[in-house]
């Protein structure tokens, strides 16, 4: 199973589109996907008719079971939603140590799912830290301009201070909101769009385990 974070700690760049697109993408190669919804914005959330309690907020801060804040959004993809509340989650762990590990100790554990995958808010939070924690990889959707480019480098820094005990792979690199000025661009040049690679070493084809 791959376990792939959506980060930038920049907003506005693209992260729940391309959770929600990636994770569309690999359920029609007949994979079956849980989607994180990291983010208090709960944009990802929004592939749900109706996003009712419990939710990440509530298993993060141990009031509900996993199997209840999964919910089915579309044919083979699976969804936690998040809330407005989740900086009470962050505030939990903040608190807790151990809390940090509830999320991998948890979808480490899942079986007949091929991803799981994160999308993260901007910024760095402890549900940040606790969701990269889950991860194995880092899949990064970045604007090609100065500042936004300076940005990624600054947030790459930051994770090797933080994630120093914690092993992240770099999958790719996403150009987002690339138009004629990015075409004529020098910037462009050094980064190529890329998604990680749809065929996992096992896969299953049963129902998900939650």
């Amino acid at each position: 199973m791959r376990y792939i974070s959506i980060i930038n700690f920049k907003g506005g760049v693209g992260k729940s589109s391309l959770a929600i697109n990636l994770g569309h993408l690999l359920t029609l190669n007949g994979y079956r996907v849980l989607l994180v919804d990291c983010d208090l914005q709960a944009n990802s959330s929004s592939l749900l008719a109706k996003c009712e309690p419990p939710t990440l907020t509530h298993f993060l801060q141990g009031q509900t079971s996993f199997n209840t804040v999964v919910r089915p959004a579309r044919k083979g993809l699976y969804l936690i939603p998040s809330d407005r509340d989740l900086n009470m989650a962050a505030a939990y762990i903040h608190a807790r140590r151990n809390a940090y590990y509830t999320l991998r100790n948890t979808l480490w554990q899942l079986s007949g799912c091929d991803f799981v995958l994160f999308d993260h808010a901007p910024g760095y939070t402890p549900v940040t830290e606790a969701a990269l924690l889950a991860s194995r990889e880092i899949l990064i959707p970045c604007e090609l301009e100065p500042f936004a480019v300076q940005g990624l480098f600054n947030m790459l820094h930051k994770l090797d201070q933080t994630m120093s005990d914690h092993r992240l792979t770099t999958t790719g690199i996403v150009p987002w909101n690339v138009g004629r000025f990015h075409e004529r661009s020098p910037l462009h040049r050094p980064f190529s769009s890329t998604t990680p690679s749809v065929e996992p070493p096992e896969t299953s084809r049963n129902s998900p385990h939650f």
